[in-house]
C-alpha cells in the first residue's frame, strides 16, 4: 500500500539573535543557540532525487520554471545553479542542472502552495525535479521548499516510488493577516549591476570577502535565499528556532551541547534573511554539508570525507566597521527634522549629526545617537527638534565606529540638502 506525505522547509524573515532555550524541541530536546544540522527526513527515507545530497555522480538535476519569472529576475538561472552547487563544491562535487519551461500560470494572492505545484507538475515536462516559482505564504516565510511523496512501508526507510517538489519566493505585495511581510525581490545582476555567469557567483561566494546591500524598503536578495533553500534541498535543516519553538533539525545528527540540547547557529546561510546578506557561507554551513556528505547514505562514488575535507576554504574577509551607511530621506515639518537612513555596522557605532544654518553661515552641533553594540537598521527614523525656525540648507551626519574609548578608522561622512 502507497501512502502519501507532504514536508514543508520555509525560510522566514526573523531576527535570529535574539533565539533563547525553548520550551519543547523534538525527541525531548530543547533549542539553544548554537549550530548545523540535518533534517530528520533523511533517514526515514530511501535514497532518491528527492534530496540532491542522494544525488548521483552525472546525474542531472531538472528544473521547470515559468517563462515569466525568467524574465521578471535576470539571470535567475545562473543564481538557482550556483545555489545548488555552492554546497557541491565543498564536497568536491559538480551537479549539472537542466532547466525547462512552460506556460505556468503567475501566481495570485488567492493561490496557495500544494495547488499551483500540482499546476505546475500537471504542465511541465516529466521526469523533472524541483518546479520553481512565486507563491503567496500565510506566514512570515519569505521562500519555502517542500515535497509531496509517495511510498511504501517496510521495516527501515520509506520506499520512495515518487515525489513532487517546489521552490517558491514570496509572491511580492502579499502579506499574510499576521505578520506584515511584504518583500521586493532583486536579483543579484539587479542588485550589482552586472551579468553573472553560475561559475562567476561560485567564484565570488568562495572568496567568501563581499556582502550586498539592499538599502529600499522590503528589498531582499534572490541569491541567498536560493541558497538558503536548496540548503534543505541537500538535506540541511535551519538554523533557527521554528512556530512553538520547535526545530526541524536531526537530534543524531546535529550539534549538541552537553545537555544532548540541539544547538542552533544564527550566523549562518541557513539561520535568517537579511537585507544585508554575505555572498557566501559560514564556516557552520561548511561544517554542515560536509558532515552531510560523510555520511554512509551519501556515497554514489563521490570523492570521499578524506578527499574533500582537503579543499581549501578562503577565510572569511570582514567588512568594515562601517560596512554600509544611507541618508534616504531628509525632510523638515516647521521647527522638526525627520531623517531616514539605513545603516548596518560591525561595531558600536556614535551618529553624530549637524545642520547648516544659511543666515549664520555656521553650523549648528545636535547630541549624539549612541548605539552600543552593532546595528543593522533598515530604517533608522531620527527626528530631531530645532527649537526654531533656523534657515537650514543642508544635513550633515557622521557615523563613528567605536569600541570603549577607542575610535575605530575615519568616520563615515554624509551631506544630504533638505527636501
Amino acid at each position: 500500500m502507497k501512502k502519501t506525505i507532504v514536508l514543508f522547509f520555509a525560510f522566514q524573515l526573523l531576527v535570529m539573535w535574539t533565539i533563547s532555550c525553548a520550551r519543547h524541541g523534538q525527541d525531548g530536546l530543547r533549542i539553544v543557540e548554537g549550530y548545523w544540522g540535518h533534517l530528520t527526513d533523511l533517514e526515514q527515507t530511501t535514497a532518491s532525487p528527492m534530496y540532491l545530497a542522494h544525488l548521483e555522480k552525472g546525474q542531472t538535476y531538472k528544473i521547470c520554471m515559468g517563462q515569466n519569472i525568467s524574465k521578471k529576475y535576470p539571470g535567475i538561472e545562473e543564481e538557482i545553479k550556483a545555489s545548488i552547487n555552492i554546497w557541491a563544491a565543498y564536497l568536491g562535487r559538480e551537479i549539472p542542472v537542466e532547466f525547462s519551461y512552460a506556460d505556468l500560470p503567475q501566481a495570485t494572492a488567492d493561490d496557495n502552495n500544494h495547488d499551483l505545484m500540482d499546476t505546475y507538475y500537471a504542465r511541465c515536462p516529466k521526469g523533472i525535479h524541483l518546479v520553481f516559482g512565486e507563491s503567496p505564504f500565510d506566514d512570515a516565510s519569505v521562500g519555502m521548499t517542500f515535497t509531496s511523496y509517495s511510498y511504501i512501508p517496510q521495516n527501515g526507510p520509506r520506499k520512495i516510488t515518487q515525489f513532487k517538489r517546489a521552490l517558491f519566493l514570496r509572491l511580492p505585495a502579499t502579506s499574510s493577516e499576521e505578520d506584515d511581510v511584504r518583500v521586493t525581490w532583486k536579483s543579484l545582476n539587479q542588485t550589482l549591476g552586472k551579468t553573472f555567469t553560475a561559475a562567476e557567483i561560485l567564484e565570488l561566494m568562495k572568496k567568501r570577502d563581499q556582502t550586498a546591500y539592499l538599502p529600499g524598503d522590503h528589498e531582499l536578495l534572490t541569491l541567498t535565499t536560493l541558497v538558503h533553500e536548496f540548503g534543505h534541498v541537500w538535506g540541511l535543516c535551519d538554523q533557527y528556532a521554528l512556530d512553538g519553538d520547535e526545530t526541524n533539525c536531526d537530534g543524531k545528527y546535529a550539534t549538541l551541547d552537553g545537555s544532548k540540547h540541539i544547538l542552533l547557529h544564527d550566523e549562518a546561510i541557513m539561520a535568517r534573511a537579511s537585507w544585508a546578506p554575505e555572498l557566501y557561507l559560514s564556516n557552520d554551513d561548511i561544517e554542515g554539508i560536509r558532515k552531510l556528505g560523510a555520511r554512509d547514505l551519501f556515497v554514489h562514488n563521490w570523492p570521499t570525507k578524506d578527499a574533500f575535507n582537503q579543499i581549501a576554504i578562503s577565510p572569511i574577509v570582514p567588512a568594515n566597521n562601517i560596512s554600509f551607511a544611507q541618508i534616504s530621506q531628509v525632510k523638515r515639518e516647521m521647527n522638526r527634522v525627520k531623517l531616514r537612513m539605513v545603516i548596518s555596522t560591525l561595531t558600536p557605532v556614535r551618529i553624530k549629526v549637524r545642520f547648516y544654518e544659511k543666515n549664520y553661515e555656521s553650523w549648528l552641533e545636535m547630541n549624539d545617537t549612541v548605539y552600543q553594540s552593532a546595528v543593522s537598521l533598515k530604517p533608522l527614523n531620527l527626528e530631531i527638534d530645532l527649537g526654531r525656525p533656523y534657515n537650514i540648507q543642508k544635513v550633515e551626519v557622521s557615523f563613528v565606529a567605536f569600541q570603549g574609548q577607542e575610535v575605530l578608522g575615519e568616520p563615515v561622512v554624509i551631506t544630504r540638502s533638505l527636501e
